[in-house]
């Protein structure tokens, strides 16, 4: 299958339409953090940066907004997201591969969620 059909398939991942942008997101999962404690927001930021899954034929790592601790917090007061995204390195996946592939969004997703905010006490 197509990497850009793959949301056919596993539905809470998203294709932006370019097909030439390897890339799926998986936004329904996405965490929301914020810390007002510099170090902490910075070593959240670098979890996200060295958090990876790679396999034969994709990756999946974090995306956040990389405006920083300085946006985020001291101007804005608002939080910032992460989101699942797989990077593919080959066009065609198997359906062994897509099943895999959805345990590995699943896991990264889990990973992150360790630095979700509650959105209530936040509010």
């Amino acid at each position: 299958m197509k990497f850009y059909d793959i949301p056919t398939v596993i539905t809470r991942l998203v294709h932006d339409g370019d097909k030439e942008d390897k890339r799926l997101h998986c936004e329904e999962d996405q965490t929301t953090f914020f810390t007002e404690d510099e170090e902490a927001y910075e070593a959240i930021e670098k979890d996200i940066d060295n958090y990876c899954i790679e396999r034969e034929k994709y990756s999946v790592y974090g995306a956040y907004d990389v405006s920083g601790f300085g946006y985020w917090v001291k101007t804005m007061r608002e939080t910032n997201y992460i989101h699942v995204t797989i990077s593919f390195k080959a066009d065609d996946l198997t359906d062994e591969e897509i099943q895999q592939l959805d345990i590995d969004v699943s896991t990264a997703g889990e990973h992150f969620s360790q630095h979700q905010v509650d959105i209530d006490w936040f509010l």
